[in-house]
Order: C-alpha cells, then sequence, then structure tokens
C-alpha cells in the first residue's frame, strides 16, 4: 500500500479492499489501520475471511468495529442482495457508503433501486427477465465486435449464471440454454417465454 502511494504522490487517491482476515477475525482492526498507515485514502471491507468466502452471513458489525479504529472512510461490501441487506448493511456497520460486488451482476438494477430509495424513499418495481435479457444481449453486442462467437458465447452464460441467484426465471433460462453453443442462438433463446409469471 505504501509503495503504491508514494509512486503515486497525492496525483490519485489509492483505495485498498480487504476481508475481515485469513481464517479468523482477530487482525481485522490491525490490518484496517496497517492499510491507513500505508496511505490508503478509502478502505472497502468485504464483512467475512478468506476461508468464509461467500458463505452467509457477512458480519457487517465487524466493519464497525474496524470503522471506529481508523480515521479514513470505509466502506461496507458482502450480501447486500437486495434493498433490505443495503440498510441492514448500513445500519449494523455505521458506513456511509456501500460496495456491490456480485449482487450487481446478478441484478444490474439495484444500484438504480437503492439510489432512487435513497432519495424519494420509494420502492422501484423488481428487476423484470426482460430488463435482464436485454443488458446481456447489449453487452454481447459489444463483445462480438472484438471476441469470437464461442468466447461471447461463455461469457454471456457466466453473466447469466451470475444472475440466478435468487431469481427463479434467470435460473430456468440458464436451464434452457447452458448447451447451447451458437451465438444467435442463444440471444434468441433469451428472449423465449418460461411461463414464470415475475412479481408485480
Amino acid at each position: 500500500m505504501k509503495a503504491v502511494a508514494d509512486a503515486l504522490d497525492g496525483e490519485i487517491p489509492v483505495t485498498a479492499k480487504i476481508r475481515l482476515g485469513f481464517s479468523d477475525r482477530r487482525l481485522a482492526v490491525a490490518c484496517a489501520q496497517a492499510t491507513e498507515a500505508g496511505g490508503a485514502a478509502r478502505l472497502v471491507v468485504h464483512g467475512r475471511t478468506r476461508d468464509e468466502g461467500y458463505r452467509p452471513p457477512a458480519h457487517w458489525e465487524w466493519i464497525a468495529k474496524i470503522r471506529h479504529r481508523v480515521s479514513l472512510p470505509v466502506v461496507a461490501n458482502g450480501d447486500i442482495w437486495t434493498l433490505e441487506d443495503y440498510w441492514k448493511a448500513r445500519t449494523l456497520s455505521g458506513c456511509h457508503d456501500v460496495m456491490l460486488g456480485r449482487s450487481a451482476l446478478a441484478d444490474p438494477w439495484l444500484a438504480p433501486r437503492i439510489r432512487h430509495w435513497q432519495r424519494t424513499g420509494e420502492r422501484l418495481a423488481d428487476t423484470t427477465w426482460a430488463m435482464r435479457a436485454s443488458v446481456l444481449k447489449q453487452y454481447a453486442h459489444r463483445q462480438r465486435q472484438q471476441l469470437p462467437k464461442k468466447v461471447v458465447v461463455s461469457l454471456v452464460k457466466q453473466w447469466l449464471a451470475q444472475m440466478r441467484q435468487g431469481n427463479a426465471e434467470a435460473n430456468l433460462h440458464f436451464q434452457l440454454v447452458k448447451r447451447i453453443t451458437d451465438l444467435d442462438t442463444l440471444l434468441e433463446s433469451l428472449v423465449v417465454s418460461t411461463g414464470i409469471t415475475e412479481p408485480a
């Protein structure tokens, strides 16, 4: 951290992201303090250890312990999949900001929904399958300009696999297209009706 911060000499703010530790959380605060001492301007904390991987729950309360022991801005990360998760993460961590990771891939409209809720107190409707399919098709269109079709097929399937998290219709579409190898066939299949009625 110090080597990067020194090399940039304040021209570009250096940020860092850490977990709560490798196998346990005993050094979480010390690691955060070392990051700050090294020159980090902002610190994102994923509320789990490396050994915990992505298994719920994220320990947002531990992020609060770190936030109280450093002076740089701290950003909460981990298990923020819904508006309720966002509010709980902010409440338990005390952080003003959060970072979305896998959830931003699972639902590309989660961040705009959070922002709308922040500004108005109103909940936007859940992301529809048509919205998800549209972003996948736009992504494929951009990628196919530079990459072989078979690579784009793989990339679209990878993103669709992320969208399966908590979404029955995305999961069903993934099952329908996972063996398709032709890009155009894959993209056409994304608009096929699954018969699932989405919540209003």
